[in-house]
C-alpha cells in the first residue's frame, strides 16, 4: 500500500495513451504546427520540417506496434520536437559538456579542479552512510516548480540547475507561490568557458552550482526581472537584484564518479539531483527518435554499448524512483516542456546505467537567508505587436521561426507579441516576416 501512495502522483504524470499516440493518421507539418505551436515560414526549412515529422510519424507508429505486443516496455507520441530533424535537435535541445575526467591518465586533456573537491567527497561519503534509501520516493508536488523549455539553446545544464535550486530553497522554507528564478541570469553571470559553462553552447553538470555556491550569495533574480532570452544571451552579467526567497545556496555536492545507488539517497535527502545522460544524437537517431518522441512507460531505448560516462549529452534533473510491471525505475524531469513525455517528465530504467544516467551527480545544498523577502516583480509591459491574421488567425502561444531565428509569440486571433527574449528590430513584423510595418502580408 505505501508503495501505491508513493507511486500516485507519478502515474498522474502521464499524458496521453498508447492508443491515441503516434502517426494520427500522419499530421501534415501545418497541422503539427497548429498542434503544437511551432510555426515555420521558411519554405526551405518547412520542407527539412516535414520531412522530419514523416520519418518521426513512421518510427512512432512502428515503435508503439511493438509496445502493444508487449515487446517494449515504453511508447512513442507526437510532442514539439517530432519535427526536428537530427541535427537540429542536438545543436538546440542537449548542450551538456562532458568533462574529461576519464581522459586525464591518457593525458588528453587536464583534470579539472572541481572533480578533486573535498567537501563534495566529504558530504557524499555522509549521505552513504547515513541515509537510508526507500524501495521508492518521490519529491513532493509543494517541493517541484513547473517544468519549463531550454527552447533552442543549449542550455539544459543551466535549467536543470534552477530545478534544483528552487527545490533546494522550497526545503529550506521559501515560498513556492511565485517562485521562478531566472536561467538567463545564471548563463550570463557564470558565463565562462575555462569552466565548462559556455552559454548556449553548453555546461558541465556541475559548473552551475559551483558557481552560485560561491557567488551572488548563492541566490538568482526573478524570471520576470531578467526573463530568458534563448538563443541571444548576453554573456555578461547583468547584476539584476536578486529574488530574495528565504534560502540561498551555501555549498554543493558535484561527483563526477558517482553511481546509481549513491543517487537514490542523495534524492531522498535533498529531493532532486542533477545528473547526465545520453539523448542520442544525429548519428544514433534510433535512440534520439525514441527518446524525443517518449510518450510514457519506462524507457529503455539506449543499447547497453551508452552506458558509460563519455556517451553523456544532456543535463536533467532525477526527482524520485519506483518500479512498474517488475522494472525499475527513476522518474526524471526534463527542460523540453510541458508538451514533451509526461508533462516534461520521462521514466527511465533504474540500475543498469540507462543511457548512462547516474554516472554523474550535482546537488546544490541551501541555507535559510535573513534578507528582506522579496515581492513578485510586476509583469513587463506589452511588446509592440504584429498582425499576422492574413494567413494565420490564430491564438495562444507559439514559437515562429523566420530566418533561421525562433520567436516565442503569443497572439489573440492573429495579433501577436513578443512573450519572450528581445526584438531584433525596429517592428516584431519585421522580426516574424521582414514587414517593416504592424503588418506580415497583406489581406
Amino acid at each position: 500500500m505505501k508503495l501505491a501512495l508513493i507511486l500516485l502522483p507519478v502515474l498522474a504524470l502521464a499524458s496521453a495513451s498508447p492508443q491515441n499516440a503516434g502517426c494520427r493518421n500522419c499530421e501534415t507539418i501545418d497541422e503539427f504546427a497548429m498542434e503544437f505551436g511551432d510555426i515555420v515560414i521558411d519554405e526551405d526549412e518547412k520542407a527539412k520540417r516535414a520531412k522530419a515529422l514523416m520519418d518521426n510519424e513512421d518510427a512512432i507508429r512502428k515503435h508503439n506496434e511493438e509496445f502493444r505486443h508487449g515487446d517494449s516496455n515504453y511508447y512513442m507520441k507526437l510532442n514539439p520536437l517530432s519535427d526536428l530533424p537530427a541535427d537540429e535537435e542536438e545543436e538546440q535541445k542537449l548542450g551538456l559538456i562532458n568533462v574529461p575526467v576519464d581522459e586525464f591518465s591518457r593525458g588528453a586533456y587536464p583534470l579539472p579542479l572541481d572533480s578533486y573537491d573535498r567537501s563534495s567527497e566529504s558530504l557524499l561519503a555522509q549521505v552513504r552512510q547515513n541515509v537510508q534509501a526507500p524501495s521508492a520516493f518521490f519529491v513532493d508536488d509543494n517541493l517541484r516548480t513547473p517544468v519549463k523549455n531550454q527552447q533552442q539553446c543549449g542550455s539544459c545544464a543551466a535549467f536543470a540547475t534552477v530545478a534544483a535550486v528552487e527545490t533546494c530553497m522550497l526545503k529550506s522554507g521559501a515560498n513556492l507561490q511565485g517562485l521562478d528564478l531566472s536561467e538567463q541570469s545564471l548563463l550570463d553571470c557564470a558565463y565562462n568557458p575555462s569552466n565548462y559553462a559556455n552559454g548556449c553552447h553548453g555546461a558541465s553538470i556541475g559548473a552551475y552550482s559551483t558557481f552560485l555556491a560561491s557567488n551572488l550569495d548563492g541566490k538568482l533574480p526573478h524570471e520576470l526581472v531578467d526573463p530568458y532570452l534563448n538563443t541571444n544571451p548576453r554573456l555578461q552579467c547583468p547584476n539584476e537584484p536578486s529574488f530574495n526567497t528565504g534560502a540561498k545556496v551555501t555549498q554543493k555536492i558535484v561527483s563526477y564518479g558517482c553511481d546509481e545507488a549513491t543517487m537514490e539517497k542523495l534524492i531522498v535527502q535533498y529531493g532532486m539531483v542533477i545528473t547526465s545522460l545520453f539523448a542520442g544524437n544525429h548519428t544514433e537517431t534510433a535512440v534520439q527518435s525514441g527518446f524525443s518522441n517518449y510518450g510514457g512507460g519506462v524507457f529503455d531505448g539506449c543499447p547497453s554499448k551508452f552506458s558509460s560516462r563519455r556517451n553523456v549529452n544532456h543535463a536533467v534533473t532525477v526527482v524520485g524512483y519506483g518500479e512498474e510491471n517488475g522494472v525499475k525505475y527513476w522518474i526524471m524531469r526534463n527542460s523540453w516542456g510541458k508538451q514533451w513525455g509526461m508533462n516534461g517528465y520521462m521514466k527511465i530504467k533504474r540500475g543498469v546505467n540507462m543511457c548512462a544516467i547516474g554516472h554523474e551527480c550535482t546537488v546544490p545544498i541551501c541555507s535559510t537567508d535573513s534578507a528582506q523577502l522579496s515581492p513578485i516583480p510586476p509583469p513587463p509591459p506589452p511588446s509592440p505587436s504584429c498582425d499576422v491574421s492574413a494567413r494565420y488567425v490564430i491564438t495562444g502561444l507559439y514559437n515562429w521561426t523566420f530566418r533561421g531565428v525562433t520567436t516565442p509569440i503569443r497572439c489573440t486571433n492573429g495579433i501577436c507579441e513578443l512573450r519572450a527574449g528581445i526584438m531584433t528590430g525596429n517592428f516584431l513584423c519585421e522580426q516574424l516576416c521582414g514587414s517593416e510595418s504592424p503588418k506580415c502580408w497583406d489581406p
